[in-house]
């Protein structure tokens, strides 16, 4: 996307999930760790 616009307001939200869980397994400790990252950036032309 082109825009030849002279003004305009920009935003970038950002969010981050980190999770964590300890199983045993056979008399094992077994750590499963996952990780979800989102953003959303916005471009308001005024």
């Amino acid at each position: 996307m082109v825009s030849t616009a002279r003004g305009g307001h920009s935003q970038v939200f950002s969010r981050n999930l980190d999770a964590k869980k300890t199983f045993n397994v056979a008399g094992l400790p077994v750590q499963v760790l996952t990780s979800v990252k989102s953003r959303l950036t916005t471009f308001d032309i005024t």
